[in-house]
């Protein structure tokens, strides 16, 4: 299952028009993404990748989905022996490894002095793929993605309105873009409202487990 940028667009665009100019193309792309972060943030799932130590290695790409670290695959390590896969290997009594996170990095300190295989648990976010998808997106998921960029469409809107800033009359018809723009952030905000129920309901109530 997953779900392309495009569709996820047309969704929004479809649901939210655009008016004068708001928003442009790449800001609905733009809502779309946001939204999916935040829902990356709120809703989140566990994924697992296997890592390539190498001796003499300290620092490892991440999947470009990684989030933050649940936990790695311990190695076993007795009475100054670390055992790996390509046998003993005579490490300080005091041995301990530090593993450090920025960005799609994994350090580990100090160096690796084997060669191994090692899994990683982790908390994984909604991110495209070459084929402009996200490819673990469900259905549920991307409906509550475009709820969440409707809401920030609707806010690129308040904010054009208010720019312009100005009324006029033809008359007895008023028209006040200060006005409009206060009618586009209450919808704004009542729409982030239905998504921040919605992804309660759909995260239910032990929420995600890491």
């Amino acid at each position: 299952m997953s779900m392309t940028l495009a569709a996820l667009v047309a969704k929004v665009t479809a649901a939210v028009p655009t008016q004068n100019g708001a928003p442009s193309a790449d800001q609905y792309e733009g809502c779309v993404q946001d939204a999916a972060e935040d829902l990356s943030a709120r809703k989140s799932h566990q994924k697992v990748v296997t890592l390539s130590i190498v001796a003499g290695t300290g620092s490892y790409a991440l999947p470009s989905d990684f989030l933050r670290a649940i936990r790695i695959e311990a190695l076993l390590a007795t009475d100054g022996v670390l055992i790996s896969d390509v046998g003993l290997i005579p490490v300080d009594a005091a041995w301990e490894e530090l593993y450090t996170y920025a960005g799609q990095t994994l350090t580990i300190t100090p160096t690796p002095v084997y060669t191994t295989s090692r899994r990683l648990l982790y908390v994984a976010g909604h991110v495209l793929d070459g084929a402009e998808a996200y490819p673990d997106m469900t259905t549920q998921e991307g409906a509550l993605v475009a709820l969440k960029a409707q809401a920030l469409a609707l806010g690129l809107q308040a904010n054009a309105a208010l720019r312009e800033g100005w009324k006029y009359q033809i008359g007895d018809e008023m028209v006040d873009k200060a006005e409009l723009a206060a009618g586009f952030s209450k919808q704004a905000a009542a729409l982030d409202e239905v998504y921040r129920r919605a992804v309660l309901a759909a995260v239910g109530p032990y929420g995600s487990r890491g």
